[in-house]
């Protein structure tokens, strides 16, 4: 046990001394902490120790530079420090470290029951497409209705029986969002797309910290609000309206949705559904990964989700399409009015 005590102590001082962080007053051990596993307190204030997943030297420094880049932007993300060689990262043996600064470690995660922390999440999630925009393209969007359906194809052959509803629902669901979902005009860029409450870390009313950011992760902004709403806003089998309206009012107040966003957020939401159901169920059946046991509890109200999507149940889906008809008309109104 002093062995291991002794190697930790050595290893933190290793890290804290390459990253030229001096006179560490304290170090904490994180436990089930999102932030990280270390918090290293020091003259120059608190910073966290991260241990990185196996990639290679470039994704890493793309990573890097993208977070740098957004936090340099305004959004709350958590930027690495630079070694003294000016690399992001530290290894250790085989383990890679990255240190990040931050003011405040004792943080809740999102409750989507509280309006202040949905509003929050709406105006950084704007932010965040905004500061987007300017940053170079580095990659194709992966997240598109035709690759949806190739991943569909795979899957089909595998599926049981007992899905068959699913599976008539899914095929109706693809050929639908391959013809209905154009893409081309929508505006893009980096995206957040995983909304587990879990990866935004609150202090009280204030959103401090986003996890989990990827450049790799491309496609139409109006995903990630579509994905926001279907796993927020979506409350004991129905749509919760007044989530809803605080999300997307905190988002169309940082950046105004453009007309055709409005006309393709139903179907976004309809493709949000039926891609983690799709998912999930490449997990099960084709990775074989994780067992239909441990994915049945989530994919039940996700198929619900599709349903209420589809009209095919009542949902108060309808309350959410009069809200998006408004906001629709409303930004036609102001169009005509830009127009000379």
């Amino acid at each position: 046990m002093e062995c291991v005590e002794t190697k930790a102590r050595l290893s933190t001082t290793a890290i804290a001394a390459a990253f030229g962080l001096r006179r560490v007053i304290r170090v904490r051990r994180l436990r089930n902490s999102p932030l990280g596993t270390i918090l290293l307190e020091t003259a120059r204030g608190r910073f966290v120790v991260r241990r990185l997943p196996p990639r290679s030297d470039h994704e890493l420094k793309r990573n890097a530079q993208f977070l740098v880049y957004m936090r340099q932007h305004g959004c709350p993300v958590l930027a690495p420090l630079t070694d003294r060689n000016g690399r992001y990262w530290y290894g250790l043996g085989p383990v890679l470290w990255s240190v990040h600064p931050v003011r405040e470690w004792r943080l809740r995660p999102l409750d989507p029951n509280h309006p202040p922390h949905l509003r929050a999440l709406g105006e950084s999630m704007a932010r965040y497409h905004l500061a987007g925009r300017g940053y170079r393209k580095s990659g194709e969007t992966r997240h598109t209705p035709e690759r949806l359906t190739q991943l569909w194809a795979a899957i089909r052959p595998l599926m049981p029986s007992f899905l068959a509803r699913t599976t008539r629902a899914l095929d109706e669901e693809t050929e639908y969002l391959a013809w209905a979902l154009d893409l081309t005009k929508l505006p893009r860029g980096p995206l957040l797309l995983d909304m587990d409450p879990q990866r935004f870390c609150f202090q009280g009313d204030r959103l401090i910290t986003v996890l989990h950011c990827d450049p790799d992760c491309r496609g139409p902004y109006i995903f990630d609000l579509a994905q926001a709403v279907n796993r927020l806003c979506f409350s004991q089998g129905s749509y919760d309206p007044s989530r809803f309206e605080t999300l997307v009012r905190a988002y169309d107040a940082f950046r105004l949705l453009a007309l055709l966003e409005w006309d393709v957020f139903p179907n976004a939401l309809r493709f949000s559904a039926a891609r983690f159901l799709i998912v999930g169920l490449q997990r099960v059946f084709l990775d074989q990964t994780e067992s239909w046991a441990a994915f049945e509890s989530r994919f039940h109200p996700w198929f619900e989700r599709l349903r209420i999507l589809r009209r095919e149940v009542d949902g108060r889906f309808g309350t959410l399409r009069n809200f998006m008809a408004t906001g629709y008309e409303y930004r036609r109104y102001q169009r005509i009015r830009e127009i000379p």
